[in-house]
């Protein structure tokens, strides 16, 4: 069995279930408590309630700093920023919005109390809309087994798509796996389809900071045009045009370019469309 973690090990805790905090946030929380405690099950529960109450805190400054009308409550067009801010970044609004509905909340005017149940429940589905959960699960569910041995789970990832090789499988695998059984039932088997996600959106943001010229706010089409070949897809040229005029817009720029969040959404968008190449072959 592994040993009981250190409280610096909270940082993969959260990712594991599902925050999407910065390093200064979690920090902050690590300052609270003894950093060189083990994480054994009193404790655990300490360090989770004090999370709970700092997103908690955050959720409901958030809320304040978006009701432009001071009613108390926001509707949907508020709550993709304030989860941005959280730190969930959403190429598909569909899920907020599924997420919602799941949730039982008005998503046209949403209190503190349905702005939570909304953050909990985006969480659980791992930020997936309704058509994803449905193909990441109709690959786990294809031999009709209740967890999944490593090796077939790595096949039903490629049958998603995904193209990482065996020794990056393999981390994710120990990542996600943490009872240690060499098996992943279905939400563990979702959560390492997420991490991979996750893996691949640091990889944009690391060649969009290599390909951005010093001093630049973005890339114009070109230089992102050229990025995106690097990393191996094949540039659909008139969505990467209408995310530069649509990020230019945004910003109050006359000339199109994309920022970080633009560019990763438009890999993203890539990533997607060749998952669906490999999945067909």
């Amino acid at each position: 069995p592994r040993s009981l973690p250190f409280l610096q090990d909270l940082p993969a805790i959260l990712n594991w279930l599902g925050f999407m905090w910065p390093k200064e946030r979690i920090q902050q929380v690590l300052e609270q408590v003894n950093s060189g405690t083990r994480l054994d099950p009193h404790n655990f529960i300490v360090c989770m309630r004090k999370v709970r109450e700092h997103e908690l805190e955050m959720v409901q400054h958030l809320l304040q700093k978006h009701d432009s009308d001071k009613s108390g409550t926001i509707g949907m067009r508020e709550v993709v920023p304030i989860l941005k801010e959280i730190g969930y970044e959403m190429w598909d609004i569909s899920a907020i919005f599924e997420a919602a509905e799941e949730a039982g909340v008005d998503s046209s005017e949403m209190d503190l109390s349905g702005l939570w149940r909304l953050l909990l429940t985006y969480r659980k589905r791992e930020g997936f809309a309704n058509i994803d959960l449905q193909q990441i699960d109709g690959a786990f569910d294809k031999d009709r087994l209740q967890s999944l041995p490593a090796l077939e789970a790595m096949r039903a990832l490629r049958e998603l798509g995904f193209t990482a090789n065996f020794l990056v499988m393999q981390t994710m695998l120990s990542k996600v796996d943490v009872d240690d059984t060499g098996t992943l039932d279905k939400r563990e088997f979702r959560k390492m389809v997420r991490m991979l996600q996750e893996r691949e959106t640091l990889n944009y943001k690391k060649a969009f900071q290599a390909a951005l010229p010093e001093g630049a706010k973005g890339l114009n089409e070109q230089e992102a045009e050229q990025a995106i070949r690097d990393l191996s897809f094949r540039v659909n040229r008139q969505y990467l045009a209408l995310a530069a005029a649509v990020c230019a817009k945004t910003n109050r720029e006359d000339e199109p370019f994309l920022d970080q969040m633009a560019f990763v959404r438009v890999c993203s968008y890539h990533s997607r469309d060749l998952r669906e190449v490999s999945k067909s072959n």
